[in-house]
């Protein structure tokens, strides 16, 4: 048995050890927690960002394939517009590597319209408006099944995230 003085400073030493370490403990618990939501958050909503700049991806590939049918049927050439890939691409491999599959295919995809675009242009390549027009039927289905894979994709993230 301790006598009375042994025992109350005993339970000094183990009550300041106690609040010192609570001092220390709580709050850098606590921080670790609020950085870990914020970058979450933060996480969350580049992904948000991610599929909006893919629909923006999708949106340029499909007036890409309207162009090469306007070469060859009278219907009015399409108003161009910009191709945010090189952001998406950067985007995606920063905040969400898991999808990189999928936008490495969107990319592909995008590097073949845009090369066969400038083959054409320049005159290095030449189609007859049947095979414009099979290529367009081609690259159609493709560039569909591709986006709709990335937004799937993109959308189980985000509920992973989400949680």
């Amino acid at each position: 048995m301790l006598d009375q003085n042994t025992t109350i400073i005993l339970a000094a030493a183990i009550g300041a050890g106690a609040s010192i370490l609570s001092g220390l403990v709580i709050p850098y618990v606590t921080q670790r927690l609020n950085k870990k939501e914020e970058t979450r958050k933060f996480t969350l909503e580049k992904v948000e960002e991610i599929y909006f700049l893919a629909s923006d991806v999708k949106l340029w590939i499909d007036t890409q394939l309207w162009l090469f049918a306007s070469w060859v049927s009278p219907t009015p050439k399409p108003e161009e517009v910009e191709n945010p890939l090189h952001e998406l691409v950067g985007l995606t491999l920063f905040y969400a590597p898991s999808l990189e599959p999928e936008v490495m295919l969107l990319s592909k995809i995008v590097g073949n319209l845009h090369k066969t675009r400038l083959e054409l242009e320049t005159g290095l390549k030449t189609l007859t408006p049947r095979e414009v027009m099979d290529y367009v039927i081609k690259h159609k289905p493709e560039s569909d099944e591709a986006f709709e894979n990335f937004v799937s994709s993109t959308k189980n993230l985000r509920e992973k995230l989400s949680k």
